[in-house]
C-alpha cells in the first residue's frame, strides 16, 4: 500500500483515508495503536506529517486493516434485529412532588404584567422563581431604600435593566400578612429607575 508512495507535506486524516481507500474509523485506530496523537480524539482535518502517513499506511497495511466500511455494515444488525421493551406511560395525574421549601406568592396580575416584556425577560423570571422557590433567593440580590420600599429586595432580570422585586416572610412590607414558614411574596417586575412604592 504504502510502498514507495509519497505523500504530501500537508494530508488530513480523511485524505489519507481517500488516498488509502479504507475508512475514516480505520486511519483513527491505526494512529491512536502508533500513539501519534495524545487526544483520545482528533478531527477528521486534522493535518499529518509525511513520516506519520507513512506509518499509519504501513500499520494498516501490516495488519491487514484496509476493509472498508461498507463491507462491514452488512453485518450490523438492522433495527427489527433488536428487541428492546416498550415504555411505560407516566401517569402525571399520580405523580407527587415534595413540597416547596419556600413558597412563593405573586400578585393576580403579575401574568398580565409579564406579556409587555420581552421574552428573554420572562424567561430569566422563571429562573428567578425557581431560584426563590428552591433557595429563598436569587444569585443576586439587592436591598430596596427610598419612602416605601425599605425591606423589598430586588433581583436583576434581562441585564439589571428589569428587576424582580419581593420580599421574605417577616420583612417590613409583609409582616401584616399572615404567610407560611419561609414565604415569599412577590410585588412585581419593574424596570431599572421604576422607584414607586
Amino acid at each position: 500500500m504504502a510502498g514507495g508512495r509519497r505523500f504530501g507535506r500537508f494530508v488530513t486524516v480523511l485524505g489519507l483515508a481517500k488516498m488509502l481507500d479504507v475508512d475514516l474509523s480505520v486511519v483513527f485506530r491505526a494512529g491512536q495503536a502508533l500513539k501519534l496523537w495524545a487526544k483520545p480524539y482528533i478531527g477528521p482535518q486534522k493535518r499529518l506529517t509525511e513520516n506519520q502517513c507513512n506509518l499509519i499506511a504501513d500499520y494498516i497495511q501490516r495488519n491487514n486493516l484496509s476493509a472498508r466500511a461498507d463491507t462491514a455494515a452488512d453485518a450490523a444488525p438492522t433495527q427489527s434485529d433488536i428487541d428492546l421493551p416498550a415504555d411505560t406511560p407516566l401517569n402525571v395525574g399520580t405523580m407527587q412532588y415534595r413540597p416547596m421549601r419556600h413558597p412563593v406568592f405573586y400578585p393576580a396580575d403579575l401574568p398580565e404584567q409579564l406579556e409587555r416584556h420581552q421574552p428573554v425577560v420572562r424567561k430569566r423570571l422563571t429562573v428567578a422563581l425557581q431560584h426563590l422557590a428552591a433557595e429563598g433567593r436569587t444569585t443576586w440580590v439587592k436591598g430596596c431604600k427610598g419612602s416605601g420600599n425599605e425591606g423589598w429586595r430586588r433581583s436583576g432580570l434581562d441585564g439589571y435593566a428589569h428587576y424582580l422585586c419581593g420580599a421574605p416572610k417577616g420583612s417590613e412590607p409583609v409582616r401584616h400578612l399572615d404567610l407560611p414558614q419561609d414565604a415569599i411574596l412577590i410585588g412585581a417586575v419593574r424596570e431599572h429607575d421604576d422607584h414607586r412604592p
